[in-house]
């Protein structure tokens, strides 16, 4: 991979085109950078890139931003857009892992992540499961009795999906049923046709079912809103698992240094802090360079289960 870096009060952007600037000095001039972000209007990642951007703006000095949005292949196509990009205008991508790597396993373009510099992650949302009050919920030991135990997932290739993979192994009598959409998943689990359903802790709040509620959580420690709930490690099954979305640009992007100080800056700004736990969204702890260790690591892994056990049929 290339060594540079790998709520309420969103802003809900039209979908054409969003242009946003940073106060500037009197008389400097502006650069125009695009934001490509490869999910429909309206979706989840998109309500996420539309209210990073603005924290962007406020911390790259001179800059106008100007969001458009270039659905495809599960973020694919714009990933794929802004690798190809001549370089004028410049682009910056915002993209979600781990489905992003998912689908670039799937479609046999493993080198796509080489062909992007990456800007280190900005939000982290931590996944857990999730199931009906009273219900009986999901039966959380490893190897339990036959049978099966459907766990309600988000589109094929997603995180949640990859997660309830990984669950439904560990269950043995597990099978995770993808949805067309994570809300379509969790209102599924409350109405009882699937034991249980894997979903962000943003996804949770969003999808504010009464009477859904988390069982366990996919992180290394109890959730700080959620102390009384369990990690899946704690039951017995070690499962880690996270949505992190973050900007890539093409090699050689001329302003990457100033990005990434105003990355840092956005990290750190109070204002974007409380938004992140407002969603149920973390700011982003990791750097370039460990987020590019920890995707190389998570795309070996991911390889290694399309070989073993592909997330969709190769037909």
């Amino acid at each position: 991979m290339s060594r540079h870096a790998l709520g309420r009060r969103a802003l809900l952007g039209a979908a054409g085109g969003l242009a946003l600037a940073a106060p500037a000095l009197a008389g400097a001039p502006r650069w125009q950078v695009g934001v490509v972000v490869g999910a429909q209007p309206g979706s989840a990642p998109d309500l996420v890139a539309r209210s990073v951007i603005p924290f962007l703006a406020r911390h790259w000095q001179r800059v106008t931003l100007t969001v458009e949005n270039l659905p495809g292949a599960g973020g694919m196509a714009a990933a794929r857009h802004v690798a190809e990009a001549p370089g004028a205008p410049p682009l910056l991508g915002f993209v979600s892992t781990p489905g992003l790597l998912a689908r670039c396993i799937q479609a046999a373009d493993e080198g796509l992540p080489e062909r992007l510099s990456w800007f280190g992650p900005v939000t982290e949302e931590p996944l857990l499961l999730a199931a009906r009050q009273g219900a009986g919920g999901v039966t959380l030991v490893a190897a339990a009795a036959p049978g099966e135990t459907l766990i309600g997932c988000g589109p094929q290739g997603t995180a949640s999906h990859l997660a309830a993979l990984q669950l439904a192994e560990a269950l043995r009598d597990g099978r995770a049923l993808p949805f067309a959409s994570a809300m379509a998943a969790a209102r599924a689990a409350a109405a009882g046709h699937v034991a249980g359903v894997m979903l962000s802790v943003a996804e949770l709040r969003r999808a504010a079912i009464p009477g859904l509620l988390p069982v366990a959580s996919a992180t290394p420690a109890r959730l700080e809103d959620h102390p009384a709930v369990p990690t899946l490690s704690e039951r017995g099954i070690p499962l880690l698992a996270c949505v992190q979305r973050g900007f890539v640009t093409r090699p050689g992007f001329a302003g990457a240094g100033r990005l990434a100080a105003a990355l840092r800056a956005l990290r750190a700004d109070p204002e974007f802090r409380a938004w992140a736990e407002e969603t149920g969204a973390r700011p982003g702890t990791g750097e370039p360079a460990a987020w590019l260790q920890a995707l190389g690591a998570e795309r070996a892994a991911l390889s290694a289960r399309w070989a073993r056990s592909p997330w969709v049929s190769r037909g």
